[in-house]
């Protein structure tokens, strides 16, 4: 399972977008993949644009490897702090990240980071990020898109589903009354993998998923008949298929010995003293 590999750190992508709507929300996908990365020793820094702060972030506050820093509260830097936008912050000093660690990267709200920085400078900082990555050092995004706020067609999205490895979509399906999340993941090689998860929440609110194998198939669409499509008179009567039956085709007989060309040579015949085919045996 794609998603199960992501979780646990056997499939690696560099940039995650998680995309939810008003029906679903990623906050607690976005918790598991935080938990994952704490559970194997990763360094994780959580920027929430969203919230001032989360229910689950108590939960890690005491992992030395876990950072959440409030961007909520003091968006435009109206306290007079130094750095006002901390994502820009963190990608213009990649090179303070711990070394032989995977230092995770996760933003709550891609919406939100987007007030604050235009398109083309919020992407110049993500390639920042993922251009620093080496054999010591590694990096990974992983971010919210809410699909509300910027639909498929905006080009905001379009932008950033360029540069993402792997795009999680969370909807719900009516067909089933299911969450369901479907995953697309790019390999290095540029082999694209997708696959499709049913989604609920066990009695401790935490997130779970499995394979959606039993997915109810589209309703088929009765053929269109082709005649409706025209004035002209397409098809045969029925005394005008029994006519075209009873007409005896012509056919050539087949023979097993080599077949033969006839050819009557005429008088307009243009002839070519040099034509290499005039060995030929007609």
């Amino acid at each position: 399972m794609i998603l199960k590999q992501l979780l646990k750190g056997r499939h690696h992508s560099d940039f995650i977008v998680i995309k939810d709507n008003l029906n679903i929300s990623a906050s607690k996908l976005l918790k598991l993949f935080i938990e994952n990365n704490l559970n194997r020793g990763n360094e994780v820094t959580f920027l929430m644009y969203e919230n001032s702060t989360y229910n689950f972030t108590q939960l890690f506050a005491s992992n030395k490897n876990f950072k959440a820093i409030n961007c909520f509260d003091d968006p435009w830097n109206w306290l007079g702090e130094k750095e006002s936008n901390k994502f820009e912050e963190i990608s213009k000093n990649v090179e303070s990240f711990q070394s032989n660690s995977l230092n995770v990267i996760v933003i709550d709200s891609f919406a939100y980071l987007l007030h604050q920085m235009d398109i083309r400078s919020l992407c110049l900082g993500f390639k920042a990020i993922l251009d620093s990555n080496s054999e010591t050092r590694r990096s990974q995004i992983i971010t919210v898109l809410h699909s509300h706020c910027l639909p498929d067609e905006s080009p905001e999205f379009k932008q950033i589903n360029s540069i993402a490895k792997t795009v999680i979509t969370l909807d719900y399906d009516e067909r089933s009354s299911l969450s369901i999340a479907s995953v697309e993941h790019r390999k290095s090689s540029g082999k694209i993998s997708f696959e499709e998860y049913k989604c609920s929440l066990d009695d401790d609110g935490n997130f779970k998923f499995d394979i959606y194998k039993n997915k109810p198939k589209d309703s088929v669409t009765s053929e269109i008949n082709p005649m409706d499509l025209t004035t002209f008179k397409l098809s045969l009567e029925d005394h005008e298929k029994e006519t075209r039956s009873r007409v005896v085709l012509p056919y050539v007989k087949t023979e097993d010995k080599p077949s033969k060309i006839f050819y009557v040579p005429d008088a307009n015949d243009d002839w070519d003293e040099e034509d290499p085919d005039d060995d030929l045996e007609i």
